[in-house]
């Protein structure tokens, strides 16, 4: 069976997640309830690819560009935080709780961007953009509810966005953003890269404050 690229990168690039998220399970079992939820978004993401095969759609690549637009793109959401604190998302995970310094960086910075962006981004995006309520919506329409189901993800699974308002709104301008640069970029990779810089620098800012 020929496999577009595209297509097996993004299965590739999510079964590499899978196995750092059995890992964290088999080594930490407090975080089944959050390896469950991560293994049925990927597994539908990649239901979605092999049995719709939607004939375009983000995906992963290895591009220095891409990966330069994703720092920069983290970078700036970084300082924004920084300007606005109210709009900061907290992470739940801190060595605080008994954790090694592996775990949470694996949590934070790999399988937690990967599956989360390829969820959203490239399978909720697509799908409320071409698939949806039977007909086409507008990118904008369709990347606002992508956003709005992000902030919300985070809400239900952390039980951190409903914290404050700004919570919320942090959880949406950064879902609506990366929905923005792959739409620009045609590409996953920046949105990893946000996503995982974000989660760090919030990570290693919580921990100075321990």
């Amino acid at each position: 069976m020929n496999i577009p690229t595209p297509l097996k990168n993004t299965a590739i690039l999510l079964f590499a997640a899978l196995l750092i998220a059995a890992f964290v399970f088999i080594n930490n079992p407090s975080f089944f309830k959050a390896s469950i939820i991560y293994i049925v978004l990927a597994i539908i993401v990649l239901a979605f690819l092999f049995f719709f095969r939607p004939s375009s759609f983000f995906a992963p690549d290895a591009t220095r560009a891409h990966a330069f637009q994703g720092l920069l793109f983290g970078g700036g959401f970084f300082f924004f935080n920084k300007l606005f604190p109210a709009f900061t998302l907290a992470n739940p995970v801190s060595t605080s709780a008994g954790l090694d310094v592996l775990t949470p960086l694996l949590i934070l910075g790999v399988f937690a961007p990967v599956f989360e962006e390829a969820f959203f981004r490239l399978f909720a995006l697509t799908f409320l953009q071409s698939l949806a309520f039977g007909r086409t919506l507008p990118f904008i329409l369709a990347n606002a509810l992508q956003a709005v189901l992000f902030a919300v993800f985070h809400a239900f699974v952390y039980g951190l966005a409903f914290q404050r308002t700004g919570l919320f709104v942090g959880a949406f301008l950064f879902g609506f953003l990366a929905g923005v640069i792959a739409y620009v970029t045609k590409s996953l990779t920046p949105g990893i890269i946000a996503h995982s810089f974000v989660n760090l620098t919030i990570f290693a800012a919580q921990q100075v404050t321990v």
